[in-house]
């Protein structure tokens, strides 16, 4: 069964986790900003407001939070595709793999896999024969 990859880990591998410069520059941009909406509250606003280092490292955690947490759902998609696909009967599953391996032209991701079976449950998979598809 074709699939596309995951770039996540090129994107981690790409993101550059070290505070420069540049990096602290936009944190404190972002603190001040927040300590402007509230002139009268500044000072209690600032006692309360994280250092710039901080703030980059939240960010950088939740970033990696959300990389893990779309990881395990794709992952979720793909276990609940395939056991769809094992639940057709095995004249179907060896339409339906044409179908995707050869004839789908949208992305091969495991919610695609799901929301396409669905489909092919419904109405598609009996307008098809294998004759039509070629198999």
């Amino acid at each position: 069964m074709k699939f596309d990859r995951d770039t996540s880990r090129e994107i981690i591998k790409q993101k550059n986790f070290e505070p420069n410069p540049r990096r602290l520059a936009a944190a404190r941009r972002a603190l001040k900003r927040e300590r402007d909406k509230l002139p009268l509250f500044a000072d209690q606003i600032a006692q309360k407001q994280p250092t710039p280092e901080e703030r980059i490292a939240f960010y950088d955690q939740a970033i990696l939070k959300m990389i893990q947490h779309m990881r395990q759902f794709d992952a979720y998609q793909w276990r609940k595709g395939r056991k769809m696909l094992k639940d057709l009967p095995v004249k179907e599953q060896k339409i339906f793999l044409h179908y995707w391996n050869n004839i789908w032209k949208g992305p091969r991701k495991g919610n695609y896999l799901c929301d396409l079976i669905r489909h092919w449950e419904g109405s598609i998979g009996r307008d098809l024969t294998c004759r039509e598809l070629q198999c």
